[in-house]
């Protein structure tokens, strides 16, 4: 990590002051690609709050209790509306959804990058020739790419075109900034040129394109932070004085750039020091964080089954000029922690970081420029925080190695002798062992015929949840610190996903049966704020009779989600048990049907 130069700091606070101000005020006359904004700061709906413990033959049923930290709850998104274009896919056809801002549009890919006019090129639906969804579209395999980003557009201006409910919130009085905000950004693309209906026509297919996809990235997150966070001070101001009247707003801030005549006019104009883009740099990331969590929450339910790639961010500054000067530093300090926070996001802390492919581009190169003391450096600061050609190559190939697009080698069972790829388990172990969520038994063993145990169970659902760090000792005797097992098991026990028999054992070497699988699974479905409604129909059984009283509303729970099927001659045998590529079969029909 760069660290500031204290010294040269406490110098040119003054020069640092200036030049953020310079680069706001260009952005600001630009009026292009900056209007940015995350969520509302209302409460998301709450999902359904139950939860169940495991209760083992024998054993007690301890009380249930509320997790102290759990995932955010998922939202209740809008019914998806019935597609505007017919399903590509029913002609067999692979599709990719690729929504994002000004990076994914391809903008300022131009071969005479420092032309001025190079900032007012907006592309629309077009997918432009040297952006990463060009060669995606051209090298990844897809037969259909529908590129749905736009310049300036941010994580709030798609959630309004996919859940209802987010778009009538935005209009209670209380969310009135941000709406007016989010108006601003649907309306400054048309001011330069886009047509006039293309928001109208990106909302109408929108949907579509997110059901039909096999694939969709989301690649936002730098408008809805650091952009807002810089402009956040003066147009608020603005906002205050024109309201919700966006255009006449942007005309008067011209006019009033224009009559200012020194920096101590903006400073008495605007208010604020940079000091304060910090702090408002981190509001609006905790505001893009809900917003994201409700947006992928409305995708999944529209589209179970699409893998969801989440595009990470570069660092705006990585190649300002000069490299040793105390400013320059600070800003790309500044950048580096802003990547970092939301790669944390994306792999920890978002409510569906076990159901998205985080896509490191840190690397990503943006088209060279002068020195930060230079004029022209921020007149093309638009075009020049934006990748070149290389940058784009560079993104493309992140993520086609995280589809692993490449070579059928990249496939995770060709590591792992006893799996044999044409095998009807290769979908669910594929899901499972690209998310983490089961490993091999040996570095070239998978052990899918292997009898799954009590304490592979909690391990996958560990997995799960990220592993995050346990503090707890074990609650049970036949669970020692040193076993491999011991962080799951404490981990399942604090949060009441398993609990162990009357004799005060967690019995980890057991062969798990159907039934305390389901009921583990619905434990940890709970714990997730996700639905436990047991709508299962057991009845259609033969051995309905069988099933465990402690066990049947898991199973018809887990029945009723597809996560069980029967058995031959029409049994949900309850009391058997389940090899390791069932097992991949059972959560991989959890994250697809419930998470």
């Amino acid at each position: 990590m760069v660290q500031p130069k204290e010294n040269k700091m406490k110098m040119n606070s003054k020069r640092l002051i200036s030049l953020l101000l310079v680069l706001a005020m260009t952005v600001a006359l630009l009026c292009v690609g900056v209007y940015a904004d995350p969520v509302d700061e209302t409460a998301t709906p709450a999902a359904e709050n139950a939860s169940t413990t495991e209760t083992q033959p024998n054993a007690e049923a301890p009380t249930a209790e509320e997790p102290a930290a759990v995932e955010p709850a998922t939202p209740a998104p809008a019914t998806p509306a019935t597609p505007a274009t017919p399903d590509p896919r029913t002609d067999g056809q692979k599709v990719l959804t690729i929504i994002g801002d000004s990076i994914a549009a391809g903008y300022g890919l131009s071969e005479n990058v420092n032309s001025l006019t190079n900032q007012f090129t907006l592309h629309g639906a077009t997918i432009v020739d040297g952006s990463y969804p060009q060669i995606l579209r051209d090298e990844g395999g897809f037969d259909v790419v529908h590129k749905d980003a736009r310049e300036s557009y941010t994580a709030i201006n798609f959630l309004r075109m996919i859940d209802e409910e987010y778009d009538n919130e935005l209009a209670q009085p209380k969310n009135y900034y941000l709406r007016w905000l989010s108006e601003c950004t649907f309306f400054l693309p048309k001011i330069f040129g886009s047509p006039t209906n293309d928001t109208e026509n990106l909302k109408a297919n929108i949907k579509n394109d997110i059901a039909t996809a096999d694939a969709i990235v989301i690649n936002l997150g730098n408008n809805d932070t650091f952009t807002m966070a810089l402009l956040d001070f003066f147009l608020r101001s603005e906002y205050y004085v024109y309201g919700m009247a966006a255009q006449p707003a942007l005309s008067a801030l011209k006019g009033k750039l224009n009559a200012a005549t020194s920096l101590n006019d903006l400073i008495q104009m605007f208010g604020g020091t940079y000091a304060d883009i910090f702090t408002k740099e981190e509001e609006y990331l905790q505001l893009f964080k809900k917003n994201m969590d409700r947006m992928i929450g409305v995708i999944r339910k529209m589209n179970p089954t699409a893998e969801i790639y989440y595009m990470g961010m570069y660092n705006t500054f990585e190649y300002a000029q000069p490299e040793d000067d105390a400013i320059r530093d600070f800003l790309y300090q500044a950048g580096v922690d802003l990547c970092n926070k939301l790669e944390v996001y994306a792999k920890q802390e978002c409510a569906y970081r076990n159901d998205i492919h985080y896509v490191d581009v840190l690397g990503t190169q943006v088209w060279k420029s002068d020195t930060i003391y230079s004029p022209s450096y921020w007149l093309r600061f638009l075009v020049h925080c934006h990748p070149d050609y290389d940058g784009h190559r560079f993104m493309a190939e992140q993520l086609m190695n995280a589809m692993s697009l490449d070579t059928d080698a990249n496939c995770p069972l060709a590591n792992f002798i006893d799996l044999i790829p044409t095998g009807w388990y290769h979908e669910p172990i594929d899901y499972v062992l690209r998310r983490g969520i089961m490993d091999g038994m040996t570095d070239h063993m998978f052990g899918p015929e292997v009898t799954l145990t009590r304490a592979m169970v909690v391990t996958m659902l560990y997995a799960m949840d990220g592993k995050p760090s346990v503090n707890s000792l074990s609650p049970f005797g036949d669970v020692q610190a040193t076993d491999w097992f011991v962080n799951p098991v404490v981990w399942a026990a604090d949060n009441g996903i398993v609990s162990g028999y009357d004799d005060g054992s967690f019995r980890p070497s057991n062969a798990v049966t159907r039934e305390e699988l389901a009921t583990m699974l619905r434990s940890y479905a709970g714990y997730r704020k996700m639905d436990v409604t047991a709508n299962g129909d057991l009845s259609k059984f033969a051995d309905q009779a069988a099933v465990s009283g402690w066990a049947n509303e898991s199973v018809s729970w887990a029945v009723g989600h597809g996560i069980i099927n029967g058995r031959d001659g029409n049994r949900i045998a309850p009391k058997g048990t389940a090899t390791r590529a069932e097992a991949a079969t059972m959560f991989t029909r959890l994250c697809q049907n419930v998470l």
